[in-house]
């Protein structure tokens, strides 16, 4: 959430918005995901971009 809000504010605004978290996700959670492929090949950067393309945003 302290990327999401820094982000933001970067960005200009004061707020968090859904693309801000979009934005900053695979750099702050690939490497907790998983550090090598698993037996299905696949990454961390993988799952994270699976998220990003599955997961609905609600605003």
């Amino acid at each position: 959430m302290r990327s999401a809000k820094t982000w933001a504010l970067m960005c200009g605004r004061n707020h968090v918005v859904p693309e801000d978290v979009q934005a900053i996700l695979p750099s702050v959670v690939e490497h907790r995901l998983r550090a090598t492929m698993d037996d299905a090949g696949r990454s961390g950067a993988s799952l994270v971009q699976r998220l990003l393309n599955e997961v609905d945003v609600i605003e």
